[in-house]
């Protein structure tokens, strides 16, 4: 590790090399959604990667991981908008972008100044960018142009000052069209608020009928623990009766009388023997008469 110029931090090739293999790692197990964007708590968790990779390295997400992807992007964003025009091409064998002659190069650079140094300049680290900040991961297509790229929900790294980098490559360098597009993300936005609020309310009304179903499930499981109880205790009583000798006929009398729980709670409380004895047969002699 090492600082430059105004206490800039300069990454080492040892750091940049592991940033690299992390957010790959990170796009091929779908941390990166369809629309291009990080999920939130991404660059926290390269954050944590590197520091595992490299122990003593002092790269936090701000202010080092926020410059760093702005600075890769906007690299990648240059070259992806110079082969998107015609006369260029990819060298893939010397990694950089070829110009067939130098009137369109000249005519380029006039209204792109960001791109100037950058011929036959190589840059090895393009094809792995493409995966990090193009579209291929995303939907299949091998697309040059990166998706927007909004890197976590709490504003981990803001690329405001970021040219964005249209699938024509074409430079926002007009005022009306960099408005035009400003205000259609606004309205994006707002679409993708409502979708959130219809979603959420979804969920709630999901949950709420989920909790209903979850207390008419807990409400069968209680009546059936209820019934089971009420066949234990009728078993026990059971067993009981027919350890005092009563006759078949009188068991079953009584049984009947014992669906009551009140009455199975007090003969439990009795003691054995003569004490249950008794208030069975007093059961009973009242159970008759009432015949």
């Amino acid at each position: 590790m090492s600082k430059g110029k105004a206490n800039r931090y300069v990454w080492e090739a040892n750091e940049e090399e592991a940033l690299l293999n992390i957010l790959d790692e990170l796009v091929t197990s779908g941390q990166r959604c369809d629309a291009g964007t990080f999920k939130a708590g991404t660059m926290k968790l390269v954050e944590t990667r590197l520091r595992l990779l490299i122990p003593h390295t002092p790269i936090r997400v701000k202010p080092h991981l926020d410059s760093k992807l702005k600075r890769l992007k906007k690299d990648y964003s240059i070259v992806v908008d110079m082969l998107n025009q015609s006369g260029f091409a990819w060298n893939d064998e010397k990694k950089c972008v070829e110009v067939d002659s130098d009137e369109v190069w000249k005519a380029y650079v006039e209204h792109h100044s960001d791109a100037a140094g950058w011929r036959d300049k190589s840059f090895a680290k393009f094809d792995r960018l493409r995966k990090v900040f193009g579209k291929d991961r995303a939907t299949g297509n091998s697309a040059l142009a990166p998706a927007e790229m909004v890197l976590d929900d709490d504003d981990e790294a803001s690329e405001s000052n970021i040219p964005d980098v249209q699938l024509d490559g074409s430079h926002h360098t007009d005022q009306t069209q960099a408005q035009s597009k400003s205000s259609s993300s606004r309205n994006k936005r707002v679409r993708q608020g409502n979708k959130m609020v219809d979603g959420l309310g979804r969920i709630a009304n999901a949950f709420e009928s989920m909790m209903e179903d979850s207390d008419a499930k807990v409400q069968r499981l209680v009546e059936s623990l209820k019934e089971q109880n009420a066949d234990d205790d009728l078993k026990f009583v059971g067993d009981e009766l027919k350890k005092m000798e009563f006759s078949i006929s009188d068991r079953i009398s009584l049984l009947t009388l014992f669906t009551d729980s009140a009455k199975v709670r007090v003969f439990k409380t009795l003691d054995e023997g003569d004490d249950r004895y008794e208030y069975v047969t007093t059961l009973l002699r009242d159970y008759r008469s009432r015949d």
